[in-house]
């Protein structure tokens, strides 16, 4: 993880149609018109998954990578999910 900084976050302005921006290892800033939210994107039986974070600013970039790799060790137990 760590492609995006906070620089880059506060700059990413939303347009018609939302779209991601990617800080690595699944972690992803859905930018929306209507705001940011912190996404972990990760596949569970063959089909991706999705689960939310928390939305930008109440979760910062380095809580939003804290949770995203506490979920990645979560599902890394046997539970047949892979990542």
């Amino acid at each position: 993880m760590g492609q995006l900084n906070e620089l880059q976050i506060k700059a990413a302005a939303p347009r018609d149609k939302e779209y991601l921006l990617a800080d690595g290892e699944g972690l992803y800033l859905r930018v929306r018109p209507t705001g940011k939210v912190w996404v972990y994107r990760y596949k569970q039986l063959g089909k991706e998954a999705k689960l939310s974070l928390g939305h930008y600013p109440v979760v910062r970039l380095a809580d939003a990578r804290k949770k995203a790799r506490a979920e990645a060790e979560n599902l890394g137990r046997p539970r047949g999910i892979s990542i």
